[in-house]
């Protein structure tokens, strides 16, 4: 399998259809200060001499920026240079046989696969990137001292004078004015040594089409992260929908390389709002939301492979909590609210929905394809069967009488191991149990009564290992299914997990497909999330809900009137 593609031209990793997110101009107007100078000297002899190169330094030191003009320097004397492809699962060393270098941004946030890869076959020619602080990371998942394998170059900060000519030059470049030399004094200490931030503000000029003066450079906070942070802020707001926009960046930023396909970034901006709201919505409703096209604005685009990415490594920095600005407050609820297992099944439904509603009758095969691979480089085998894009083969391993082509028969074996609590006792049978619940959600004619028993199926299952693959399972087959009785196990699942948010929506859904009308126990267990959750007041509606529908239940009755009588002073 190819692992590299070839790089003819610095104009191929630049621009807005570049992959390194570089503005165009960046080889001519690049800085190049004594520190950087002498370390691109020693990198260009540390590579030509066979050996490997990882760029370090600090979030926004310009890591990205130094490596293409490396890249660059290599090409004009004459090396041939590649990249190592977007999620490869193995680099082998075939490359050097050629005598080809190959470059790739961000070392620990590779494959897990491919980095192993490196290591194991100590692959030569090959430069690459880190934060300084992520590469005990790379020691971690290799188990190897990654300056066994590369030489380090390490970019400090900037010194003023030189982040000065980069503000002039790109702003210049941009048609911005600078309305006021002081402005560019304030942006500069501001910008606390970081070639990041000038390039940010410059680009949030050009989204606002504003020229530079010194009210704009006034109001913008200190430091990289609190500037992201700020971005958000006055994007966002108290917009109403301020809550969706986040998780969706939340959700890029769970991606590899930050990366979502545009039809997936809208299904999750969707399906996040279904999620917090309680209603659903048409995929079309992205379309029509003027926060999300604020947002968007300022996100890098990829024509080529129709995704979106976030501008900077440092806004996923903020997105996961480490800025201290006004949106650090909404960011580390939604944070908590949705943590990374529930961002998860947001990404997976939104890539189900887009996928069966849109992507796969559509006739633009390069935007398909273009999607499944965005999907192969972030789901698992069992995702991908779920939302449709692969037929995941289920081997069988069970008795050889067990007629997989009847969907009867296998129900009726499923119904009888959840019937009897027994058989989970025993791993032999629990497994049986298992493969059939399996063999349930991928036959085509599983009905929803067939598809919630191999749900039940896998929760028990995972009660007993804690396996999370089968917690995955159960939460996508009850997904699909989207019964009453469906939302109602997935509550039970989620207040087991101790994820009350999660059982209280699930709950919440149940109710709104009827169960509260028959079983009056759905209102119990509403009750007992939200007081988990600390939201006591509706927890005690919740339980009146209860008591009004089973009121032979004189044992909660009098605990409802204990919690609600009023305390003596």
């Amino acid at each position: 399998m190819k692992y590299f593609k070839i790089i003819r031209s610095v104009n191929e990793l630049v621009g807005d259809e570049g992959l390194w997110r570089l503005p165009s101009y960046v080889v001519d107007e690049y800085v190049l200060d004594k520190p950087r100078a002498k370390a691109l000297e020693i990198a260009v002899n540390y590579i030509t001499s066979g050996n490997n190169v990882l760029i370090t330094g600090s979030p926004g030191t310009g890591k990205t920026a130094f490596m293409l003009m490396t890249l660059k320097k290599l090409l004009e004397e004459g090396y041939q240079v590649g990249v190592i492809l977007e999620g490869v699962s193995s680099v082998s060393r075939s490359h050097e046989d050629t005598g080809i270098i190959l470059f790739y941004d961000d070392l620990p946030r590779i494959r897990r696969e491919a980095l192993l890869s490196i290591f194991r076959t100590r692959a030569k020619n090959i430069v690459s990137t880190a934060r300084t602080e992520e590469v005990p990371f790379i020691k971690r998942v290799t188990g190897d001292d990654p300056w066994n394998l590369f030489n380090r170059i390490e970019i400090p900060s900037m010194e003023p004078e030189h982040l000065r000519k980069i503000l002039v030059r790109y702003t210049s470049r941009e048609g911005i004015k600078i309305l006021e030399d002081e402005a560019i004094g304030m942006v500069v200490e501001k910008a606390q040594g970081l070639p990041v931030y000038v390039w940010q503000l410059v680009r949030e000029l050009k989204i606002k089409k504003s020229d530079l003066n010194v009210d704009f450079a006034r109001q913008i906070p200190q430091g990289m992260f609190d500037y992201v942070d700020d971005i958000l802020w006055r994007v966002l707001g108290e917009h109403p929908e301020r809550y969706e926009v986040l998780i969706t960046l939340l959700c890029m930023a769970d991606m590899l390389r930050y990366a979502v396909h545009q039809d997936l970034y809208n299904a999750v901006f969707v399906t996040a709002k279904t999620m917090r709201t309680g209603r659903e919505y048409r995929l079309e409703e992205a379309l029509f939301s003027d926060l999300l096209d604020n947002i968007t604005r300022y996100l890098a685009r990829e024509g080529i492979s129709y995704t979106f990415r976030l501008p900077h490594d440092s806004w996923g920095d903020v997105l996961r909590g480490r800025s201290s600005g006004p949106m650090s407050g909404e960011i580390s609820r939604v944070n908590t609210i949705y943590p990374s297992r529930r961002r998860r099944r947001i990404l997976v439904e939104a890539a189900r929905r887009v996928w069966n509603e849109v992507l796969k009758i559509s006739e633009d095969e390069s935007r398909k394809q273009k999607f499944i691979e965005n999907l192969k480089n972030n789901f698992t085998e069992e995702d991908l069967s779920f939302i449709g894009i692969i037929e995941k083969p289920i081997e069988v391993k069970g008795p050889p009488t067990l007629p997989v082509e009847d969907i009867s028969f296998l129900t009726d074996q499923l119904r009888s191991f959840v019937a009897d609590p027994t058989q989970w006792y025993f791993d032999e049978k629990a497994d049986d149990a298992i493969r059939i619940a399996e063999q349930v959600i991928t036959h085509p004619k599983a009905n929803k009564d067939a598809l919630n028993l191999a749900a039940v199926a896998f929760l028990k299952r995972w009660r007993e290992t804690r396996d999370e693959s089968l917690l995955t399972l159960a939460e996508n087959t009850l997904h699909r299914v989207n019964t009453a009785k469906a939302w109602y196990n997935l509550g039970l699942a989620y207040y087991e997990e101790g994820d009350y948010m999660s059982a209280i929506k699930a709950y919440e859904w149940a109710i709104r497909k009827g169960m509260g009308k028959k079983d009056a126990d759905v209102y119990y267990n509403l009750a007992l999330a939200y007081m988990k959750a600390g939201k006591i007041k509706e927890g005690v509606k919740a339980l009146e809900e209860y008591v009004k529908r089973n009121p032979e239940d004189k044992k909660t009755k009098k605990i409802l009137e204990r919690i609600k009588k009023p305390k003596k002073k």
